[in-house]
């Protein structure tokens, strides 16, 4: 039986969209919190879960005003 392919696409390619992760790992790690769009968020979340062994938390925000994209903040727990 065939199986989903696992995570989002984020309209890019597989390697803009690693850069992309990397890129908001490496700040998330950093700063500790960063503010992005939601599937961006959870994406990064699982991305720094699976790669660094950190918890992180997602919380939603709302929308934004420009384009209506729903926005959340990514915060490392521990």
């Amino acid at each position: 039986m065939r199986k989903r392919k696992q995570g989002r696409k984020l309209s890019r390619s597989k390697d803009q969209r690693r850069a992309l992760l990397r890129s908001l790992a490496r700040e998330l790690l950093l700063r500790k919190k960063i503010q992005t769009t939601e599937a961006k968020a959870k994406e990064v979340a699982r991305f720094a879960q699976k790669g660094h062994t950190v918890r992180a938390r997602v919380i939603k925000l709302g929308r934004r005003k420009s384009d209506a994209a729903p926005m959340a903040i990514v915060e490392l727990l521990s």
